[in-house]
């Protein structure tokens, strides 16, 4: 199983990289996600990964605000 800490998330080839990761859960894991402020857009992808068993052991975003409002939202991930 290849670990993948996808810097991007949330732009175009971070997107596809989620597809094709998506298509190859086993063997491929996301173990991180990483955007600058599109945050909306993280934290839908971070709904999507923990519907399938899937959820990321951390998440890394630019701003302050972002970041409170992803720890909100899933209190056991690391941000």
């Amino acid at each position: 199983m290849k670990k993948i800490l996808l810097l991007g998330a949330t732009g175009s080839i971070g997107r596809q990289t989620l597809r094709v990761a998506e298509r190859h859960p086993e063997e491929l894991s996301i173990v991180g996600l990483s955007c600058g402020k599109n945050t909306a857009l993280l934290a839908e992808q971070l709904r999507t990964l923990a519907a399938a068993g899937r959820m990321p052991e951390a998440v890394c975003v630019a701003e302050p605000e972002g970041a409170a409002a992803l720890q909100a939202g899933f209190p056991g991930l690391q941000v």
